[in-house]
């Protein structure tokens, strides 16, 4: 039974139930997505086979693991539907409120991201990404207060969040505040040393200070490393489409963010492979 038809046993199953889901947008079926399509099939063979046996909350989860798939693959559309779906069935599992912003975000539709990410907040307040990617997108609107907002929310929470530091350093130096970007871009440095791509920033803000013996010597310490989030949600999500290079490259970031654990079985699993 090839897919297409899985899937139609799928729909009817979840049409009859009453739930509102949306028919997931097909990638084409050549070579460079055979591994997706065949990934597709495994999940689409499970929903089938536990049709009138599952409850929404698990229904919705394999419906966010379709959507993981597609996103790995780039196939942004599909995986908005997928979130979709997962978010009717289980609309407490911030887990796809915060991937489909993220799908949202790469569309281009940042109205829409906003909302996927203040639903994923409220569904886990802990979950800090969500908030570094929401003001992520304010900032780049120009919103500064909200998105100044949200760093400082980010900080109030864990004070060791690199990225927020950035977050705050960029808005101050666009508000012409050069001496509070310094600071704040030496407080990421200092929490990841490694992030080389934060010099270049402190001596823009050097720059603008009309400081230019340190704007150069910062200058010339820049680097193309920049500050790592541990943005879990999304790591899990791209596991899907990864080499053992990846797995060793995520295991950095875990190790970066302190979670020790995670990255040893990171590690691991890019031995295995």
């Amino acid at each position: 039974m090839n897919y297409r038809t899985i899937f139609a046993i799928f729909l009817l199953f979840v049409s009859s139930a009453g739930l509102a889901l949306q028919e997931i947008i097909k990638p084409d079926t050549s070579e460079s997505v055979k591994n997706i399509v065949e990934k597709q099939d495994k999940l689409l063979t499970e929903l089938a086979n536990k049709k009138g046996k599952i409850d929404s909350t698990k229904l919705g989860s394999l419906y966010g693991k379709i959507g993981m798939f597609y996103q790995a693959h780039e196939f942004e559309n599909s995986a908005k539907i997928a979130y979709s779906n997962a978010i009717e069935l289980s609309p407490y599992d911030y887990r796809w409120h915060h991937l489909k912003g993220f799908v949202e975000s790469t569309l281009g539709n940042f109205d829409e991201a906003v909302d996927a990410y203040q639903k994923a907040i409220e569904t886990n307040r802990d979950y800090l990404p969500s908030k570094i990617r929401w003001a992520e997108i304010e900032f780049e609107r120009g919103n500064f207060e909200q998105a100044t907002k949200l760093y400082k929310q980010v900080l109030q929470a864990n004070q060791n969040f690199a990225l927020a530091y950035v977050g705050l350093g960029n808005i101050k130096l666009q508000e012409g505040a050069g001496k509070q970007a310094v600071d704040y871009f030496q407080n990421a440095l200092q929490l990841q040393p490694m992030a080389t791509q934060v010099n270049f920033l402190i001596s823009q803000a050097y720059a603008s200070m009309g400081d230019n013996k340190q704007a150069n010597k910062y200058l010339a310490k820049k680097g193309k490393r920049e500050v790592v989030m541990y943005d879990k949600a999304l790591q899990d999500m791209r596991f899907h489409s990864v080499s053992p290079s990846y797995y060793a490259q995520a295991a950095v970031h875990a190790f970066i963010s302190l979670d020790y654990d995670f990255a040893e079985k990171l590690v691991n699993h890019a031995i295995e492979l």
